[in-house]
């Protein structure tokens, strides 16, 4: 992705009030609309153009113009350091020292301009460059390397908003909880179809305080997948309870319901009330409970929602139902998926369990700027509870109900979100064009194991794009093979949790949970965001063929 910065003669050009280098000019906001190009206007250009409109006879229509070319850019605000750092340049032109510090600021790449003779020459700064020699550049990076992840060109998307949200905040001083964190929660609950929002600090601890709720403790077990994020079963284990590992569908990579089904005939009983597990002995456990209990109620389900694909919610709902199980679901990966679910037809995540989790981690397809999470719910006792929960557990202010945690989301992440949260679902279209292009380039790999997308699937978010490499030791070959030829990829993820070291203690080996054990043996997880574009597509999956 290509981020510049325009000069503001281009824009006068372009408005027709200077005839510089027109024709080139009006190219290059043309060029500007693809996008992988990201162009940016300092303030400061626009306050200049302003003021040469001002003093023409043309007010009205120069205005009117100088409006639709800003709908193409994002503009950046100036600061103090960038005022006093062009001020300090005694040797440059302000202007062009003001054009730098923007530029720098932003992480801004290449200054476009008529007149590149105007800013001299510094390798310390941004390269100049005319409009010509900028689109000539552009086409001789296409053969550069590619992420498995660019977070840059979305900002071009909800800057002004963002600029706005965070200003807000900033200027009210109310930077904990607060009417923004309750806007951005009453919106997200709207967009999940839910009741409820409640925001927290991380996603780890929407999972780790959604058990708080339910009560989970010493004497319970949860049920989960082996083949997820260590916070899942990590959330289980800090509060003593027993994580019960259950395998995943090998196709889907999500727990598997007649695994579920399988455990509790097998290993559990059910009194009527309540379902049962045997306990193994956990005296050997990082975190260790003083009551070592010899059987566990099973309280609870948490399927996750992996790469963006739903878990079977239907079936695991019912599951849930029959033995008087929670469902916490982990949507950590998914927000905005959906599943069919009988007599209701495509419910979302989060929507679905009696809690959801989600990450705003910013790797997320909603991610902030920094760690966040949220809980959701249409339980509201539950969603009081939470809320209690999060703040030490205090209600009202220093009386404390329950022994809680610090887990609010802040004002910042929640103004961010705020401006994400509009983009989210043209940004989930995105996601899927760009999985139906891999889909079409790779499907005559046969080297190479595609994703399936499961029936029960209404909506695929594709928060990762990951295929399979069969062979011992090959997916690691080929990961270091496109790795040399500039391709970012990703594990997801190399050790399941039965096998690490801090769950030891609970007596699982090797060979138990087989699907899981091979697909973090064999998946890959190709670049994947909104904006990557065709070409780079196309170079992955040549590039992959040729290293297979």
């Amino acid at each position: 992705m290509s981020s510049i910065l325009i000069d503001k003669d281009i824009l006068l050009d372009c408005l027709g009030i200077t005839q510089e280098n027109t024709s080139n000019s009006l190219k290059l906001i043309e060029f500007c609309k693809r996008e992988d190009i990201k162009a940016w206007v300092s303030e400061h250009s626009v306050s200049e153009v302003c003021r040469v409109i001002a003093g023409s006879k043309n007010i009205k229509e120069f205005f009117n113009k100088l409006k639709d070319l800003l709908e193409i850019f994002g503009v950046l605000s100036l600061n103090k350091d960038n005022i006093f750092s062009a001020i300090s340049r005694l040797d440059t032109d302000y202007w062009v020292s003001i054009q730098y510090e923007v530029a720098k600021q932003a992480g801004i790449k290449y200054i476009v301009t008529n007149s590149p003779h105007s800013y001299g020459g510094d390798s310390q700064n941004p390269e100049v460059l005319t409009p010509e020699a900028f689109m000539e550049r552009v086409k001789e990076e296409e053969a550069g390397s590619i992420p498995p992840l660019d977070l840059k060109p979305e900002l071009h998307q909800f800057w002004d908003e963002a600029q706005k949200g965070l200003g807000r905040v900033i200027f009210s001083t109310s930077f904990i909880l607060g009417d923004t964190v309750k806007r951005f929660e009453e919106e997200f609950a709207k967009y999940c179809g839910v009741e409820h929002c409640i925001g927290v600090a991380s996603g780890s601890d929407a999972l780790l305080i959604s058990l708080m709720a339910i009560d989970v403790g010493p004497e319970d077990a949860v049920i989960t997948t082996p083949y997820t994020f260590f916070a899942t079963a990590g959330s289980i284990a800090r509060l003593f309870a027993l994580p019960v590992f259950v395998d995943i569908d090998s196709a889907t990579y999500n727990i598997d319901p007649n695994g579920i089904e399988k455990l509790i005939k097998e290993s559990c009983y059910w009194d009527g009330e309540a379902l049962w597990i045997e306990s193994p002995d956990v005296r050997t456990s990082p975190l260790n409970p003083r009551y070592f209990p010899k059987r566990r109620r099973v309280k609870a389900i948490i399927p996750v929602h992996l790469f963006g694909q739903t878990a079977d919610m239907e079936r695991i709902m019912e599951i849930a139902k029959r033995y008087n199980l929670y469902v916490i679901e982990d949507a950590a990966q998914a927000h905005g998926a959906e599943c069919w679910m009988v007599g209701s037809g495509p419910k979302r995540v989060g929507s679905i369990g009696h809690l959801g989790c989600f990450s705003f981690f910013p790797t997320k397809n909603l991610g902030g700027w920094g760690d966040g999470g949220a809980v959701t719910t249409n339980d509201p006792e539950l969603a009081e509870k939470i809320r209690i929960l999060r703040v030490h557990g205090s209600s009202p202010k220093y009386y404390h109900r329950f022994v809680g945690i610090n887990s609010r989301l802040d004002a910042i992440q929640a103004s961010v979100l705020l401006a994400k949260l509009p983009h989210l679902d043209t940004w989930i279209d995105k996601r899927q064009r760009v999985a139906r292009r891999y889909m079409d380039l790779l499907s005559l790999n046969g080297r190479v194991q595609l994703p399936e997308v499961a029936g029960y699937v209404a909506r695929h978010v594709w928060n990762q794009f990951v295929i399979r490499i069969k062979g011992d030791g090959k997916r690691d070959q080929v990961q270091k093979r496109l790795k040399e030829r500039g391709i970012g990829t990703g594990i997801y993820y190399p050790l399941p949790l039965h096998l690490q070291e801090c769950f030891s203690y609970l007596g699982y080996k090797e060979g138990d949970f087989p699907n899981s054990e091979r697909a973090s043996r064999e998946t890959l997880a190709l670049p994947m965001f909104p904006e990557l574009r065709e070409w780079e597509q196309e170079k992955i999956s040549r590039e992959l063929g040729e290293v297979l």
